[in-house]
């Protein structure tokens, strides 16, 4: 029998830049851009992963999740995993 709410998980490369900050100017939201010109705010499934993603700022990646919406109707990405593509040019 086939299960009806599974989320299928997709992979999206691009580059992942800041979507918003707060007061103090420090990024509290990230955002992949993909090479087609979409975007997608990139949830985490725990603040300790959000915390190890912030290293791949500005670097070209592949990250695997599942996508959806949200309350603005803006398209999100939950991450499951990312790996860089391509290195920061020094």
């Amino acid at each position: 029998m086939k299960r009806t709410n599974v989320e299928e998980l997709v992979t999206l490369k691009g580059i992942v830049t800041p979507g918003d900050w707060d007061d103090r100017q420090r990024v509290t939201a990230y955002v992949l851009g993909t090479f087609n010109e979409e975007e997608y705010r990139l949830f985490f499934r725990s603040s300790r992963e959000a915390k190890s993603f912030c290293g791949n700022f500005r670097e070209e990646v592949a990250i695997t999740g599942t996508v959806g919406s949200d309350p603005q109707g803006r398209k999100t990405l939950t991450v499951v995993r990312c790996e860089r593509t391509r290195r920061k040019p020094l």
